[in-house]
């Protein structure tokens, strides 16, 4: 197998990259949460269980999904600081903020992707779940903590066809 067919399937770093720092000043600057960001992977089977996921679509030069999965009680304890005052998982309230987060979170990576993208309006799952990722466009999972426990952010997006990609 040549070099070249070994190296296709591997993920661009550049398109998240801008995750690491986007997680990290926005749950800084408007939660107050400091946040350790670990060693980025790539999504394989058996999948981790989350009980809340904000997700955004991404479209333009790059296409797919990034997620911002929690466990309950960490989830809690963030949207809270978040929202400076506790929120009932399964509200109307509760799941705007979840939405609201991963909006900003994915919001503030766009504009360091380098390429021309638009994002959609979150969509929040809540109760016991995995995000399996599609089988066409690489799964990268960032891993992160906290003091109220840990989190990931799942990256699954891919330059279009064309694209230049990256700065």
């Amino acid at each position: 197998m040549s070099e070249s067919a070994t190296i296709k399937p591997q993920v661009n770093q550049s398109l998240f990259l801008p995750f690491f720092e986007s997680t990290r000043e926005v749950l800084s600057m408007m939660a107050g949460i400091e946040v350790k960001v670990g060693k980025p992977y790539k999504k394989r089977p058996p999948f981790n269980y989350y009980d809340v996921t904000g997700q955004i679509n991404f479209y333009g030069d790059v296409v797919g999904v990034a997620s911002v999965c929690m466990l309950g009680d960490t989830a809690d304890q963030i949207i809270e600081r978040f929202a400076c005052t506790k929120l009932e998982r399964g509200t109307g309230e509760y799941t705007d903020a979840v939405g609201e987060l991963a909006n900003m979170i994915s919001g503030s990576a766009k504009k360091n992707l380098g390429v021309n993208a638009s994002i959609t309006t979150p969509n929040v799952i809540l109760g016991r779940h995995t995000v399996v990722p599609s089988s066409a466009v690489p799964c990268v999972v960032i891993p992160g903590s906290c003091p109220f426990g840990e989190f990931a952010i799942e990256v699954s997006i891919k330059l279009v066809s064309g694209s230049s990609g990256g700065r």
